[in-house]
Protein backbone atom coordinates (compact mmCIF):
# COMPACT_ATOMS: atom_id res chain seq x y z
CA UNK A 1 0.00 0.00 0.00
CA UNK A 2 2.23 2.54 1.12
CA UNK A 3 4.66 2.45 -2.34
CA UNK A 4 1.51 3.88 -4.31
CA UNK A 5 1.55 6.99 -1.57
CA UNK A 6 1.92 10.53 -3.53
CA UNK A 7 0.18 12.50 -0.71
CA UNK A 8 0.90 12.86 2.29
CA UNK A 9 -1.64 14.88 4.68
CA UNK A 10 0.48 16.43 7.83
CA UNK A 11 -1.69 17.50 10.89
CA UNK A 12 0.00 19.26 13.43
CA UNK A 13 -1.86 18.82 16.86
CA UNK A 14 -1.77 20.41 20.30
CA UNK A 15 -4.43 19.29 22.92
CA UNK A 16 -7.60 19.02 20.39
CA UNK A 17 -8.29 15.25 20.41
CA UNK A 18 -12.31 16.03 19.83
CA UNK A 19 -11.35 18.33 17.09
CA UNK A 20 -8.84 15.63 15.80
CA UNK A 21 -11.23 12.66 15.61
CA UNK A 22 -13.60 14.63 13.16
CA UNK A 23 -10.60 16.03 10.88
CA UNK A 24 -9.69 12.52 10.63
CA UNK A 25 -13.18 11.04 9.55
CA UNK A 26 -13.54 13.78 7.00
CA UNK A 27 -10.36 12.38 5.43
CA UNK A 28 -11.41 8.87 5.32
CA UNK A 29 -14.18 10.10 3.23
CA UNK A 30 -12.24 11.90 0.60
CA UNK A 31 -13.05 10.52 -3.13
CA UNK A 32 -8.80 10.15 -3.43
CA UNK A 33 -8.18 6.82 -3.64
CA UNK A 34 -7.09 5.78 -0.35
CA UNK A 35 -4.18 3.52 -1.83
CA UNK A 36 -2.54 6.65 -2.44
CA UNK A 37 -2.55 9.06 0.18
CA UNK A 38 -1.49 8.72 3.86
CA UNK A 39 -1.96 11.01 6.65
CA UNK A 40 0.41 11.83 9.15
CA UNK A 41 -0.70 13.50 12.39
CA UNK A 42 2.12 15.16 14.60
CA UNK A 43 1.56 15.46 18.39
CA UNK A 44 3.23 18.79 19.53
CA UNK A 45 3.24 17.62 23.29
CA UNK A 46 -0.50 17.23 23.69
CA UNK A 47 -1.99 16.61 26.84
CA UNK A 48 -5.38 15.60 26.78
CA UNK A 49 -4.91 11.57 25.89
CA UNK A 50 -4.26 12.15 22.60
CA UNK A 51 -2.02 9.19 21.85
CA UNK A 52 -4.18 6.90 23.57
CA UNK A 53 -7.16 7.99 21.70
CA UNK A 54 -5.97 7.49 18.43
CA UNK A 55 -4.99 3.90 19.52
CA UNK A 56 -8.21 3.47 20.05
CA UNK A 57 -9.90 4.65 16.97
CA UNK A 58 -7.31 3.75 14.53
CA UNK A 59 -9.46 1.24 13.34
CA UNK A 60 -12.13 3.27 12.85
CA UNK A 61 -10.37 5.71 9.96
CA UNK A 62 -9.48 3.31 6.78
CA UNK A 63 -6.57 5.35 6.07
CA UNK A 64 -2.99 4.65 6.13
CA UNK A 65 -2.08 6.81 9.58
CA UNK A 66 0.67 7.41 10.99
CA UNK A 67 1.58 9.14 14.41
CA UNK A 68 4.04 11.16 15.78
CA UNK A 69 5.05 12.95 19.30
CA UNK A 70 7.53 15.35 20.08
CA UNK A 71 7.69 17.68 23.05
CA UNK A 72 5.70 20.94 22.61
CA UNK A 73 8.02 22.98 20.26
CA UNK A 74 5.21 24.71 17.82
CA UNK A 75 3.56 23.94 14.35
CA UNK A 76 6.26 25.01 12.41
CA UNK A 77 8.73 22.06 13.96
CA UNK A 78 5.48 20.12 13.82
CA UNK A 79 5.37 20.35 10.03
CA UNK A 80 8.92 19.64 9.69
CA UNK A 81 8.61 16.39 11.77
CA UNK A 82 5.82 15.49 9.43
CA UNK A 83 7.60 16.45 6.22
CA UNK A 84 10.38 14.62 7.24
CA UNK A 85 8.20 11.22 7.78
CA UNK A 86 6.25 11.97 4.31
CA UNK A 87 6.73 9.49 1.32
CA UNK A 88 4.23 11.10 -0.97
CA UNK A 89 5.56 13.89 -3.22
CA UNK A 90 3.08 16.55 -2.58
CA UNK A 91 2.70 17.26 0.89
CA UNK A 92 -0.49 18.74 2.70
CA UNK A 93 -1.29 20.35 5.36
CA UNK A 94 -4.28 21.27 7.28
CA UNK A 95 -5.43 22.16 11.40
CA UNK A 96 -6.94 19.92 13.84
CA UNK A 97 -9.71 22.29 13.78
CA UNK A 98 -10.45 21.32 10.51
CA UNK A 99 -12.95 19.41 7.77
CA UNK A 100 -12.38 18.45 4.83
CA UNK A 101 -14.85 18.17 1.82
CA UNK A 102 -14.61 14.72 0.39
CA UNK A 103 -13.72 16.39 -2.65
CA UNK A 104 -10.47 18.38 -1.30
CA UNK A 105 -7.39 16.19 -1.86
CA UNK A 106 -8.80 15.69 -5.51
CA UNK A 107 -8.98 19.43 -6.19
CA UNK A 108 -5.66 20.25 -4.09
CA UNK A 109 -3.90 17.84 -7.10
CA UNK A 110 -5.20 19.55 -9.79
CA UNK A 111 -3.43 23.25 -9.15
CA UNK A 112 0.08 21.47 -10.08
CA UNK A 113 -0.29 21.85 -13.53
CA UNK A 114 2.66 24.03 -13.89
CA UNK A 115 5.98 23.04 -12.86
CA UNK A 116 6.75 26.78 -11.83
CA UNK A 117 3.88 25.82 -8.95
CA UNK A 118 5.13 25.19 -5.84
CA UNK A 119 2.43 25.13 -3.48
CA UNK A 120 -2.27 24.95 -4.37
CA UNK A 121 -3.90 26.33 -1.85
CA UNK A 122 -7.94 26.36 -1.46
CA UNK A 123 -10.54 28.17 0.66
CA UNK A 124 -11.04 27.89 4.73
CA UNK A 125 -14.88 27.87 5.01
CA UNK A 126 -16.42 28.92 8.43
CA UNK A 127 -18.71 26.87 10.21
CA UNK A 128 -19.63 29.15 12.70
CA UNK A 129 -21.19 28.19 16.38
CA UNK A 130 -23.52 30.25 18.75
CA UNK A 131 -20.66 32.28 20.08
CA UNK A 132 -20.65 35.63 19.02
CA UNK A 133 -16.76 35.52 18.52
CA UNK A 134 -17.20 32.68 15.86
CA UNK A 135 -19.77 34.93 13.83
CA UNK A 136 -17.92 37.32 13.67
CA UNK A 137 -14.60 35.84 12.37
CA UNK A 138 -17.54 34.13 9.60
CA UNK A 139 -18.73 37.56 8.84
CA UNK A 140 -15.13 38.96 8.16
CA UNK A 141 -13.69 35.77 6.23
CA UNK A 142 -11.11 35.44 9.06
CA UNK A 143 -8.18 33.70 6.79
CA UNK A 144 -10.59 32.44 4.48
CA UNK A 145 -8.45 32.26 1.35
CA UNK A 146 -5.04 32.79 0.00
CA UNK A 147 -3.28 36.22 0.55
CA UNK A 148 -2.92 37.87 -3.22
CA UNK A 149 -1.84 41.46 -3.73
CA UNK A 150 -1.02 42.53 -7.60
CA UNK A 151 1.85 40.41 -7.84
CA UNK A 152 -0.07 37.46 -7.20
CA UNK A 153 -0.62 35.44 -4.34
CA UNK A 154 1.84 35.89 -1.92
CA UNK A 155 1.28 33.61 0.52
CA UNK A 156 -1.21 30.46 1.57
CA UNK A 157 -2.71 29.75 4.35
CA UNK A 158 -1.39 25.83 6.04
CA UNK A 159 -4.67 25.51 7.68
CA UNK A 160 -5.37 24.16 3.58
CA UNK A 161 -2.24 24.48 1.71
CA UNK A 162 0.04 21.74 0.16
CA UNK A 163 3.29 22.03 -1.57
CA UNK A 164 6.02 19.72 -3.54
CA UNK A 165 8.36 18.09 -0.91
CA UNK A 166 11.32 19.01 -2.46
CA UNK A 167 10.33 22.84 -3.14
CA UNK A 168 9.61 22.35 0.98
CA UNK A 169 13.18 20.71 1.35
CA UNK A 170 14.78 23.01 -0.61
CA UNK A 171 14.19 26.08 1.79
CA UNK A 172 14.56 23.87 4.72
CA UNK A 173 10.95 23.99 5.33
CA UNK A 174 9.35 25.81 7.81
CA UNK A 175 11.46 28.09 10.09
CA UNK A 176 11.20 26.79 13.32
CA UNK A 177 11.93 29.80 15.49
CA UNK A 178 8.50 30.85 14.46
CA UNK A 179 7.59 28.65 18.05
CA UNK A 180 4.08 30.27 18.34
CA UNK A 181 1.30 29.45 15.73
CA UNK A 182 1.38 32.75 13.21
CA UNK A 183 3.55 34.04 10.65
CA UNK A 184 5.43 30.87 9.82
CA UNK A 185 3.52 30.50 6.32
CA UNK A 186 4.05 33.72 4.73
CA UNK A 187 7.71 33.21 6.07
CA UNK A 188 7.98 29.97 4.39
CA UNK A 189 5.73 31.05 1.23
CA UNK A 190 8.40 34.14 1.05
CA UNK A 191 11.34 32.07 0.43
CA UNK A 192 9.94 29.90 -1.92
CA UNK A 193 9.08 33.16 -3.58
CA UNK A 194 12.54 34.12 -3.49
CA UNK A 195 13.52 31.14 -5.38
CA UNK A 196 11.16 31.70 -8.74
CA UNK A 197 8.55 29.58 -7.14
CA UNK A 198 4.77 30.42 -7.72
CA UNK A 199 1.58 29.27 -6.09
CA UNK A 200 -2.17 28.86 -7.33
CA UNK A 201 -5.37 28.38 -5.36
CA UNK A 202 -8.24 26.33 -5.97
CA UNK A 203 -11.18 27.59 -4.52
CA UNK A 204 -13.49 24.56 -4.84
CA UNK A 205 -10.51 22.75 -3.00
CA UNK A 206 -12.36 23.74 0.64
CA UNK A 207 -12.22 22.54 4.34
CA UNK A 208 -14.21 23.59 7.06
CA UNK A 209 -13.54 25.31 10.48
CA UNK A 210 -15.51 26.80 13.27
CA UNK A 211 -12.94 29.44 14.33
CA UNK A 212 -12.15 31.09 17.16
CA UNK A 213 -14.87 31.01 20.39
CA UNK A 214 -13.61 33.08 22.85
CA UNK A 215 -12.06 37.09 23.25
CA UNK A 216 -8.92 35.54 24.63
CA UNK A 217 -8.66 33.01 21.72
CA UNK A 218 -8.98 36.00 19.02
CA UNK A 219 -6.34 37.96 20.41
CA UNK A 220 -3.92 35.96 21.06
CA UNK A 221 -3.93 34.57 17.36
CA UNK A 222 -4.17 38.46 16.46
CA UNK A 223 -0.81 39.10 18.54
CA UNK A 224 1.18 35.76 17.12
CA UNK A 225 -0.02 37.36 13.60
CA UNK A 226 1.58 40.61 14.39
CA UNK A 227 4.59 38.91 16.01
CA UNK A 228 4.89 36.71 13.09
CA UNK A 229 4.86 39.54 10.47
CA UNK A 230 7.26 41.54 12.68
CA UNK A 231 9.73 38.08 12.35
CA UNK A 232 8.77 38.86 8.93
CA UNK A 233 10.08 42.19 8.43
CA UNK A 234 13.23 41.61 9.53
CA UNK A 235 13.73 39.04 7.25
CA UNK A 236 12.97 40.50 4.36
CA UNK A 237 15.03 43.86 5.47
CA UNK A 238 18.60 41.54 6.16
CA UNK A 239 17.89 37.89 5.17
CA UNK A 240 17.09 37.16 8.54
CA UNK A 241 20.85 35.47 9.48
CA UNK A 242 20.34 37.06 13.54
CA UNK A 243 23.84 35.85 14.13
CA UNK A 244 25.57 37.63 11.82
CA UNK A 245 24.15 41.11 12.42
CA UNK A 246 26.19 43.32 13.51
CA UNK A 247 27.59 46.53 13.68
CA UNK A 248 26.09 49.35 11.17
CA UNK A 249 23.17 46.71 9.94
CA UNK A 250 22.18 46.05 13.65
CA UNK A 251 22.94 50.21 14.57
CA UNK A 252 20.32 50.59 11.56
CA UNK A 253 18.08 47.86 12.21
CA UNK A 254 17.58 49.34 16.01
CA UNK A 255 16.38 52.66 14.41
CA UNK A 256 13.90 51.25 12.07
CA UNK A 257 12.44 49.21 14.40
CA UNK A 258 11.99 52.21 16.99
CA UNK A 259 10.51 54.14 13.92
CA UNK A 260 8.21 51.31 13.02
CA UNK A 261 7.57 50.82 16.77
CA UNK A 262 6.54 54.52 16.91
CA UNK A 263 3.97 54.07 14.05
CA UNK A 264 2.33 51.35 15.26
CA UNK A 265 1.75 52.47 18.45
CA UNK A 266 0.05 55.95 16.81
CA UNK A 267 -2.25 53.65 15.31
CA UNK A 268 -2.50 51.88 18.31
CA UNK A 269 -3.91 55.50 20.02
CA UNK A 270 -5.62 56.29 16.66
CA UNK A 271 -8.01 52.93 16.49
CA UNK A 272 -9.91 54.17 19.55
CA UNK A 273 -11.25 57.24 17.90
CA UNK A 274 -11.95 54.93 14.83
CA UNK A 275 -14.60 53.29 16.96
CA UNK A 276 -17.40 54.89 15.62
CA UNK A 277 -16.56 54.24 12.05
CA UNK A 278 -16.42 50.77 12.65
CA UNK A 279 -19.82 50.85 13.86
CA UNK A 280 -20.82 53.14 10.82
CA UNK A 281 -19.51 50.45 8.72
CA UNK A 282 -21.14 47.37 10.31
CA UNK A 283 -24.47 49.18 10.50
CA UNK A 284 -24.67 50.15 6.87
CA UNK A 285 -23.76 46.29 6.06
CA UNK A 286 -27.61 45.93 7.35
CA UNK A 287 -26.48 44.54 10.82
CA UNK A 288 -28.48 45.17 13.94
CA UNK A 289 -27.16 47.87 16.28
CA UNK A 290 -25.82 45.25 18.82
CA UNK A 291 -24.16 43.22 16.67
CA UNK A 292 -22.56 46.54 14.37
CA UNK A 293 -21.14 47.77 18.04
CA UNK A 294 -19.85 44.08 19.13
CA UNK A 295 -18.52 43.49 15.94
CA UNK A 296 -16.86 47.04 15.80
CA UNK A 297 -15.16 46.72 19.35
CA UNK A 298 -14.25 43.33 17.95
CA UNK A 299 -12.52 45.00 15.08
CA UNK A 300 -10.91 47.20 17.87
CA UNK A 301 -9.49 44.12 19.88
CA UNK A 302 -8.35 41.95 16.96
CA UNK A 303 -6.37 45.25 15.62
CA UNK A 304 -4.90 46.47 18.59
CA UNK A 305 -3.68 42.54 19.44
CA UNK A 306 -2.13 42.50 15.89
CA UNK A 307 0.00 45.73 16.70
CA UNK A 308 0.84 44.62 20.48
CA UNK A 309 2.13 41.67 18.97
CA UNK A 310 4.42 43.43 16.52
CA UNK A 311 6.07 45.31 18.91
CA UNK A 312 6.55 42.45 21.21
CA UNK A 313 7.85 41.24 18.32
CA UNK A 314 10.09 43.81 17.43
CA UNK A 315 11.59 44.03 21.20
CA UNK A 316 11.92 40.14 21.60
CA UNK A 317 14.44 40.00 18.64
CA UNK A 318 16.42 43.27 20.35
CA UNK A 319 16.24 40.89 23.63
CA UNK A 320 17.72 37.68 21.55
CA UNK A 321 20.61 39.72 19.93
Amino acid sequence: MQNNIDVSVVIPVYDNKIGLMRCLLSLSGQRYPKDNYEVIVVDDGSRDGLNECIEEQRKHYLLELKYIYQCHKGPAAARNAGIAKAQGKIVVFTDSDCVAKESWLEEVIKGYYDIRVAGVGGVIKANPTSSIISQYCAYVKMNEEPKIDTSGIVYLITGNASFKKECLESVGGFDERYSFPGGEDPDLCYRLKQNGYIFQCNRNAVVYNSHKETLKSLSLSYFCYGKGESYLNLRKMYSWDFNSVKGFRRFLTFFISIYRILIVSFKALTLFLKLPFFILYYHREGLMARQSCSYALLDYIKNLSFIFGYMIGRLKWFDEN
